[in-house]
């Protein structure tokens, strides 16, 4: 067996890894954007967002020392994100190393360097394939913990969907568990009425119940007590930073669907983030 060291390894490993795990490297950034296309052969590696005063950070990510030509690269990423309005504070390199000579270059033209962070990178291999994709390998049986309770329901309620409900919690308690993160909701339809919805969520063998009811599912445009996939965002950010998942699952009831009730959402985080969260929450 061949055993590749780091240096080794392809660009798109040093990309995936700072990419994916921006709070490994500054616990101040968070993903903008990633292999943003700008034109029909340019693509940029990163933009960061700052949490603290949400500026923007561009990234050019090379797996060995940086060289002049990466200066012109980065400084045209620069200015197609300008024309298309995205105002971008900081420019990276981030590489293996830099010559001397690269260094003043960079500083004359305020492009900072980044050295790429071995050890930190070694620790983030350490997590489990598992871990890092967010999907069990043998499902998870049982909850180990429950945290929380069901909301009042509302009124107007049938007793058909108050059956439904009892079966949707029995589902929730039983159906194991095959991702790391869930998100678990539940459609009240209210004759006359905007239906309502509730946000339980399973995360790593633990139930968590929201007490909440809520008037929308996809929150795009929405806040975070109005939307069950905006608040469940806001679980994740809290608790699952530490080692964020690449994937969720979204299962959602619907007790007047005329098909299955239960039916379950896979999910990548990106496209999560981009189908079903304002934004503004990121």
């Amino acid at each position: 067996m061949i055993i590749l060291s780091i240096s080794d390894e392809k660009e798109s490993f040093f990309e995936d890894m700072y990419a994916n795990y921006p709070e490994k490297f500054n616990p101040d950034w968070e993903i903008y954007a990633k292999q943003e296309w700008l034109g029909t052969n340019l693509r940029c590696d990163v933009i960061y967002k700052s949490k603290s005063d949400c500026t923007l950070h561009l990234v050019e990510i090379k797996r060995n020392f940086a060289d002049f030509p990466n200066i012109a690269q980065v400084m045209e990423y620069y200015a197609e994100l300008d024309s298309k309005n995205i105002n971008i504070d900081k420019v990276y390199i981030l590489a293996q190393g830099f010559s001397e000579e690269l260094r003043v270059a960079m500083e004359y033209c305020n492009i900072s360097p980044l050295q790429i962070d071995i050890e930190t990178i070694d620790k983030i291999k350490e997590m489990t394939v598992e871990e890092i994709e967010g999907i069990y390998a043998v499902s998870l049986e049982g909850i180990s913990h429950m945290q929380g309770e069901f909301p009042e329901l509302p009124e107007g309620i049938s007793e058909e969907i108050k059956l439904k409900f009892e079966s949707y919690k029995k589902n929730l308690i039983s159906k194991p568990q095959s991702h790391f993160f869930e998100i678990w909701e539940f459609k009240f339809p209210r004759k006359g009425q905007r239906p309502n919805y509730i946000l339980s969520i399973k995360h790593n063998g633990e139930l968590f119940l929201d007490n909440h009811l809520y008037e929308f599912m996809q929150g795009k445009s929405r806040s975070i007590d109005e939307s069950t996939r905006n608040s469940a965002w806001e679980f994740y950010k809290k608790n699952c930073m530490d080692k964020p998942y690449k994937n969720l699952i979204i299962r959602s009831y619907d007790p007047i669907r005329s098909t299955k009730n239960l039916v379950d959402t896979k999910r990548k985080i990106d496209n999560f983030l981009r189908e079903d969260v304002n934004p503004n929450i990121h």
